[in-house]
C-alpha cells in the first residue's frame, strides 16, 4: 500500500496548482506503463532525491456494460470496454485520521492526428478529460473540482486586491500607496460607510 500521507497534502484554499503533488497521465505513457495488468509505483522524491511520498497504481480493464446487462446485448456484439488506473494509498485529514484508500479512474484515449494516441484521466468529480489529477480531501480530482489556480493566476488576484484597496484609501482621502494605513473616517462621511469601505479594504487586502 502506497504511502501517500496526510492533511497536508489535500489542496486548501492558499495551495497552488505548482504547491501540490500531482499525478501525472503523460509520464505514464511515455514510460509504457498505460497497459492491462500493468503494476507499478507512482514515487515523489524528496529534496535529496529519495522517495517522500507515493502510491500503488495498478491498470485494468473493465466492461462499460454492467454484468447484469450483458446477455441484453445484440447476438455477436462485442461488449465495450475500458482501461482504469486504480489508486491504492494512506491518506486522512490529521495522523489519527490515515486509512487504506482505493480511488478507481477511468482512462481515455484519444487521436491527436499527427501527434498520435493521448491518454487522459477522466475525473470522478466532473467526468472531464485531464492529464493531471491532485489531491482533494483523501482522493484525486481535476484542478477544477480542487478549486486550484495557478500561482501567476493567484499573483494577479493579489494585484487586483492591492489595487482596488489603494483606491479606497486614495477615496478616504490617503495617497493610494499601497504600504499606508486605511486614513480616518472623513469628516461628514457617515459610519456606516466608513465601516463598508474599511470591510472592502479588509477584503481588497486578503484576496487570494
Amino acid at each position: 500500500m502506497g504511502g501517500f500521507g496526510s492533511g497536508r497534502y489535500a489542496a486548501s484554499s492558499r495551495d497552488t496548482i505548482e504547491d501540490l503533488r500531482c499525478v501525472g497521465i503523460k509520464g505514464w505513457a511515455e514510460r509504457e506503463f498505460i497497459r492491462q495488468g500493468h503494476s507499478f509505483m507512482h514515487v515523489w522524491p524528496g529534496e535529496d532525491g529519495r522517495p517522500e511520498a507515493w502510491i500503488d497504481v495498478r491498470i485494468e480493464r473493465v466492461s462499460s456494460v454492467h454484468p447484469a446487462l450483458v446477455g441484453l446485448l445484440p447476438a455477436g456484439s462485442s461488449v465495450p470496454d475500458h482501461l482504469q488506473a486504480v489508486l491504492e494509498y494512506r491518506a486522512g485529514r490529521a495522523p489519527a485520521d490515515v486509512r487504506p484508500i482505493t480511488d478507481a479512474i477511468a482512462l481515455a484515449q484519444s487521436n491527436r492526428g499527427f501527434a498520435g494516441q493521448s491518454w487522459r484521466f477522466c475525473c470522478p468529480g466532473c467526468a472531464r478529460r485531464v492529464a493531471d489529477l491532485y489531491p482533494c480531501g483523501d482522493f484525486f480530482r481535476c484542478r477544477k473540482c480542487c478549486g486550484l489556480l495557478y500561482r501567476s493566476q493567484r499573483e494577479t488576484r493579489q494585484a487586483r486586491g492591492l489595487k482596488k484597496s489603494a483606491r479606497i484609501k486614495q477615496q478616504l482621502g490617503g495617497t493610494g500607496e499601497y504600504s499606508e494605513r486605511v486614513p480616518e473616517r472623513p469628516k461628514g462621511m457617515h459610519w456606516r460607510t466608513y465601516q463598508r469601505l474599511l470591510d472592502q479594504v479588509a477584503e481588497a487586502e486578503t484576496r487570494e
